[in-house]
C-alpha cells in the first residue's frame, strides 16, 4: 500500500513539474540580435503566432560580424500583444539558426523598452546555434533594425 502513495505522489508532482518546466515565459518588448560568428547573416526573420496562427517579417540582412539587428516589436505591423516572438536567421552559405527558445518570449507593451538579447558565434557550419543571454553584446558595426533608431548597441541603426 505504501508502494502505491509514493508512485501517487511521485506521479502528481511529475505532472506538476513538466507543466510548470514547459509553460516558462518572459515578456518582451524589443529583440536583439549580434552575429559574432565567422560569416554574414543574409536575412533575419521575426516570427509570432497567437491562437495557433503563425506569421512571419523578413529582413535581408548582409549583418557582417560584429553587427546586428534589433526589432521594437511595438512598431511591426500585425503582431499583436500576446503574440510568443522569434527570431530566426539565415547564415550565408549555412544553416538557418532559430533563437526559439523553450523559455516562451511574449510581447507585451509595458512602455519599459524590455530587452532580449541573441547572439550568434562560430563558424558557417560548426557551433552557429543562436544563443540567449542577459548582457547586451559589444558592436562595432551597424545595427539594422526594424523600426525607428535602435540604439541599444551604442551603434549608427542603418534602417531597414
Amino acid at each position: 500500500m505504501a508502494h502505491k502513495w509514493v508512485i501517487t505522489v511521485a506521479s502528481v508532482f511529475l505532472v506538476i513539474f513538466l507543466n510548470a518546466s514547459t509553460s516558462f515565459s518572459k515578456d518582451v518588448e524589443v529583440l536583439l540580435y549580434y552575429n559574432s560568428g565567422g560569416y554574414t547573416i543574409d536575412y533575419v526573420q521575426l516570427f509570432w503566432e497567437k491562437d495557433g496562427v503563425e506569421k512571419r517579417k523578413k529582413w535581408k540582412g548582409d549583418l557582417m560580424v560584429g553587427e546586428g539587428f534589433c526589432a521594437r516589436l511595438r512598431q511591426v505591423d500585425g503582431l499583436e500583444e500576446g503574440s510568443e516572438v522569434w527570431l530566426k536567421f539565415k547564415i550565408a552559405g549555412g544553416d538557418r539558426e532559430s533563437c526559439r527558445k523553450s523559455e516562451k518570449m511574449i510581447f507585451v507593451e509595458k512602455g519599459q523598452e524590455i530587452i532580449q538579447y541573441y547572439y550568434s558565434k562560430g563558424t558557417t557550419k560548426n557551433g552557429n546555434r543562436c544563443r540567449k543571454t542577459k548582457l547586451p553584446p559589444h558592436v562595432s558595426g551597424d545595427v539594422t533594425h526594424s523600426t525607428g533608431n535602435c540604439n541599444y548597441f551604442n551603434a549608427w541603426g542603418r534602417g531597414d
